[in-house]
């Protein structure tokens, strides 16, 4: 009998110490209830929004509509400033509408906002610096968002089966879109991918079945597998990139072979023999002023070596003209526009590493070397 009541009495521990709060202190800010977790306590003092007990559902009591998250809060006589959006601190939030988030904050945790399948809008400062796993994953009704240039990382299935959204613009500050990022992101019909951008990580797109076209920077070296799988819906590639990006057979898994692949007409045998680009079978030469044989136009590139700044001379242009400045790795690293009867162009290099940089304009490509 003894025994039995031991044995009883350490279930009901159990399940009183399984309802411990997760947070340090609860504040409201414009009617609603939000739970803290101090993470510095000295001054400069500082606090994330976290969950209200340790078990599922982390948020007992829900909220409502339209939040703003204050960016400072009072306890025990003290301001604190809301520097961070906690792992799962909005977890399963089905009632959220929409979110402003403060300037103050500077990172989104992993599951932050995972499964708010109301939510519609939010609204991210350019203070923030990085997106956590899974942070709007199963977001349903999310149907646009801004990524300031301020943020460098976002997780693993960030954005995953938000499957309302429409488009997106990446920013110029991240180098690799990560595993299952936008995974079926079925709504979604057009990306910008930036020129810093260097991998695309594996199924970071797979079911985007909306997405009609794609555009592949210079910059970018490797398209893992199954990347675009089940992208069934492109109807056109475009590749900037003057080496072929390594892909693998599974990169593009059910995306039609045939559909036209552009590439630069330097590049076109390059693709051609490239593996599994070779398979697409109408890959063409997108053909700009830049591959314009004009050749009454005659270029000069002083001083030559330079340690950082150089003059491209002009003669007989009678067209605006781009000029592209690449690294030896082929990644476009400056551009510029030179217009009808210009004769100069100070091109800089003084914020570059030292190296061998490639200046192309109309048919001209000049070796510059930055010492």
């Amino acid at each position: 009998m003894k025994k039995r009541l031991l044995i009883i009495f350490a279930i009901l521990l159990i399940g009183v110490s399984a309802k411990v709060q997760a947070y340090d202190f609860s504040a409201v800010s414009n009617g609603q209830t939000f739970y803290f977790k101090i993470t510095s306590d000295t001054a400069p003092y500082e606090v994330e929004v976290t969950y209200q007990l340790n078990t599922h559902p982390y948020n007992l009591l829900d909220l409502v509509g339209d939040i703003t998250i204050p960016n400072t809060v009072e306890h025990n006589g003290n301001t604190y400033s809301v520097t961070s959006i906690g792992e799962k601190a909005f977890y399963n939030c089905d009632s959220i509408r929409s979110v402003v988030i403060p300037n103050s904050v500077t990172s989104i945790g992993s599951w932050g906002f995972y499964d708010c399948h109301g939510l519609t809008s939010i609204t991210i400062p350019i203070s923030v610096t990085s997106i956590g796993k899974y942070a709007f994953s199963g977001c349903y009704e999310l149907s646009s968002i801004a990524i300031p240039n301020s943020v460098t990382s976002i997780g693993d299935g960030a954005f995953r089966f938000c499957i309302e959204l429409t488009s997106i613009n990446i920013p110029n500050s991240l180098t690799t879109i990560e595993y299952q990022t936008f995974l079926n992101c079925r709504s979604l019909t057009s990306i910008t991918l930036p020129n810093s951008l260097i991998t695309i990580g594996e199924k970071a797109f797979e079911g985007c079945i909306g997405l009609t076209s794609l555009i592949v920077p210079n910059s970018v070296t490797t398209i893992k597998t199954l990347a675009f799988n089940k992208c069934t819906g492109l109807s056109s590639i475009t590749s900037n990139a003057l080496i072929p990006p390594s892909i693998q057979d599974s990169s593009f898994l059910l995306v039609s072979r045939t559909i036209p692949v552009y590439v630069p007409c330097a590049s076109i045998a390059a693709y051609q023999a490239a593996d599994y680009w070779s398979e697409f079978t109408n890959i063409t030469c997108e053909s700009d002023l830049n591959d314009i044989l004009i050749t009454e136009t005659q270029t000069k590139l002083y001083p030559n070596p330079t340690t950082g700044s150089a003059i491209l001379e002009v003669e007989g242009l009678t067209k605006s003209a781009d000029v592209f400045v690449y690294d030896i790795t082929g990644r476009k690293v400056k551009t510029y526009n030179l217009q009808p009867n210009q004769t100069q162009l100070s091109i800089d290099l003084t914020s570059f590493a030292k190296g061998i940089y490639q200046v192309k304009v109309l048919n001209q490509t000049k070796k510059l070397i930055v010492n």
